[in-house]
């Protein structure tokens, strides 16, 4: 039903939201150093959550704006998931003597090496995206659309992959809505937890209802595709 270029793009969304959005990228945070711990409970007890989460939020400015973050750590790794998706792909675009590694599908070295560029830059503008989202006090939800899913009036709702409905947008027959990025205030732990609250925390992504949805956000992105 769908072309090759509809069905990688949806796949491609996919592993944006479950491999990038929905992981605790980039987390460097050290699980069980008693001192460090023992340093956060001193901040937040002494000098209230505002001095703690203040801190909290300029180490992880000051390593993210690291050279070796930007531009060795994040371009590897969406070489990384850009490898990881094209061999997923394989089987469903190359012949059996295919290599399902280089993913050429039986293309030619240039449009292999298009492709492979065009995914990379996609992983990586995602991997920066969900960097500079930890550092905001708030959540956010990446929902996708059924492939070729048209835009609609926006008194009239569309359904995404879940069945639910979110509020319809502009009409324009040359695209077609992907997916959309939601933001929403972050909520407060409950119980209260003034500690854990204060630290940054990276797996941020959420899912809501579509009366969830259009009551709490706070900012929509939509995603458009050419057809």
């Amino acid at each position: 039903k769908f072309g090759p270029g509809v069905l990688v793009r949806t796949f491609a969304m996919a592993a944006l939201r479950e491999w990038v959005f929905a992981t605790a990228f980039p987390d460097f945070a050290p699980r069980n150093v008693r001192l460090l711990q023992a340093y956060r409970n001193i901040i937040v007890t002494h000098d209230g959550w505002h001095k703690l989460h203040n801190l909290e939020l300029a180490a992880y400015d000051s390593i993210i704006e690291e050279d070796s973050f930007r531009d060795v750590l994040v371009p590897r790794r969406a070489k990384e998931l850009t490898s990881r998706l094209l061999s997923i792909l394989g089987p469903w675009f190359s012949s059996g003597n295919d290599n399902l590694e280089l993913g050429s599908w039986g293309d030619s070295s240039d449009v292999c090496g298009e492709r492979r560029f065009r995914l990379t830059e996609i992983f990586e503008a995602a991997l920066n995206l969900k960097a500079s989202m930890v550092r905001s006090d708030q959540t956010f939800e990446f929902v996708i659309y059924p492939p070729e899913t048209p835009l609609v009036n926006k008194d009239r709702p569309v359904t995404d992959e879940q069945g639910g409905e979110s509020l319809g947008f502009t009409q324009n027959g040359d695209h077609w809505i992907a997916a959309s990025i939601h933001l929403y205030r972050a909520n407060a732990s409950s119980p209260r937890n003034a500690l854990k609250d204060a630290l940054i925390q990276c797996r941020n992504l959420v899912k809501k209802s579509s009366e969830e949805r259009l009551q709490s956000s706070v900012y929509t992105k939509t995603i458009l595709l050419p057809r």
